[in-house]
């Protein structure tokens, strides 16, 4: 569960400013019930009750992962990936350890590169025959329907 500060202080005049939770409002507001709502990691301020998100979708932007014990009881630890890198768990510190995700883009560019401009013309031209691409059992298949249906056209035709 999120820590919150206890204020006893009497203070209707102090602002809120936001905090370092994703998708805090940063604009100067009244603070909320709660007014501080903390990280239950790194202690760092997320914001009050009335800038912050829910407890279950609240993410910490200083951990990159839920701020919340309930967040990761319903979503489970956030994963590293290649544009989050870190992330801090209950474990300890998680790293990406992928590669860059624009590698496959290098590779197709490269190869496209190095491909003829007359097969990358005869790649991107429409497929004249739309037989062409089906297999041989496909096309011995539809030419049966065709011929079965030929036959049926010419009974049609005799008894008419």
């Amino acid at each position: 569960m999120a820590q919150t500060r206890r204020d006893t202080r009497d203070t209707p005049a102090e602002k809120c400013s936001g905090g370092k939770s994703f998708n805090c409002r940063h604009a100067p507001h009244d603070k909320g019930k709660s007014p501080d709502i903390l990280c239950y990691r790194c202690q760092s301020r997320m914001g009050c009750s009335h800038c912050c998100e829910l407890p279950s979708e609240l993410l910490c932007l200083i951990c990159n992962n839920w701020a919340d014990r309930r967040g990761v009881k319903h979503h489970g630890n956030i994963v590293p990936n290649y544009k989050v890198r870190l992330v801090r768990t209950d474990e300890g510190y998680r790293r990406w350890t992928g590669g860059n995700a624009f590698d496959l883009h290098k590779i197709m560019n490269a190869a496209i590169r190095a491909t003829p401009k007359e097969e990358l013309d005869l790649l991107r031209a429409p497929d004249p025959d739309p037989t062409v691409n089906k297999t041989t059992t496909e096309r011995e298949a539809e030419e049966k329907r065709r011929e079965v249906l030929r036959e049926q056209a010419r009974r049609i035709k005799d008894d008419g």
